[in-house]
């Protein structure tokens, strides 16, 4: 490809005399002939080595993006788009970036979306009210202090995707009434990634019991400290979801895998995420959804 420009730049590296000039079909020209063809394979493996390096051009093959991801430990579907697989080893490359707080959600959320998964992740940390009613402890009863309030001591709260009645205070979200937060969680399952790719693995980290515990209508002294620890291990969750929580995410079913470890990558170990999303089983390579079949 670049044997002619090789010959052209030899040329003019002689002197302007006429005993160096390069006479067509003499021996010399067929002696630079014959080093320019080395000289271009050279060049033609640099640029292929500095193609196959660098996931940001249109020479990167789908056999670069397997073994990148062989190297980087990304897991391998060949079935994603190349595109979206090259997004993938990008940011593997730039982990961890120039951002220092790697583990604060909004890192978590520019990292899945620089690899090309649309979501946004939230903290499970919601406002509650500002005021409290006043405790009312026999001793200190007065009529005053019935009818007043004070400031809240804890002006965050958080949201058990698990309950489908919560009232408009402990939920934290003003706009929402326990029929649409109710409906919202009946509408949109959610999954669970705490330590496995596998969501079924993760299905059960918090314990039915405790979960039942929380629903029933009155609680004794152990049902209520279960409650309480299963409330403070809510604390350490987060929700990744569609472009406006709580909507569903759409996310590919081939990267699923994918999606999933990236978040259990990301995530600080004794956090939980709360994964809202679809994922699309569309037709990526037109064959009508033979996706593992190959009619050629």
């Amino acid at each position: 490809m670049f044997k002619q420009l090789l010959l052209k730049l030899t040329r003019k590296l002689y002197p302007k005399g006429r005993a160096f000039t390069i006479v067509s079909g003499s021996t010399k020209e067929k002696l630079h002939s014959a080093l320019a063809e080395s000289e271009n394979q050279v060049y033609e493996d640099g640029l292929a080595v500095l193609d196959s390096i660098l996931p940001d051009n249109p020479n990167f093959t789908e056999e670069d993006a397997t073994d990148w991801e062989r190297r980087l430990g990304l897991i391998t579907n060949t079935f994603v788009p190349l595109s979206d697989r090259m997004l993938a080893i990008k940011r593997k490359m730039n982990h961890p970036g120039t951002i220092p707080a790697r583990q604060h959600y909004k890192y978590i959320e520019g990292q899945l979306q620089a690899a090309g998964f649309n979501v946004i992740v939230t903290e499970n940390r919601f406002p509650l009210s500002t005021t409290i009613p006043t405790p009312m402890g026999i001793a200190e009863m007065g009529v005053g202090e019935m009818g007043g309030e004070i400031a809240n001591p804890d002006p965050y709260g958080v949201i058990d995707p698990y309950s489908l009645t919560s009232d408009v205070e402990q939920m934290g979200l003003t706009e929402m009434g326990v029929g649409e937060m109710g409906g919202f969680y009946t509408i949109n399952p959610f999954e669970i990634c705490a330590n496995n790719i596998d969501p079924e693995l993760d299905a059960d980290f918090f314990t039915d019991d405790v979960i039942s515990e929380m629903g029933e209508g009155e609680m004794g002294e152990m049902e209520m400290a279960a409650s309480v620890d299963y409330l403070d291990k809510l604390r350490f969750t987060f929700f990744v979801s569609g472009s406006a929580f709580p909507s569903d995410a759409l996310i590919s079913f081939d990267r699923k895998k994918e999606f999933r470890q990236l978040i259990l990558k990301l995530k600080p170990a004794n956090t939980v995420a709360f994964i809202f999303a679809e994922y699309s089983m569309d037709d990526f390579n037109d064959d009508f959804n033979n996706d593992f079949t190959n009619f050629e």
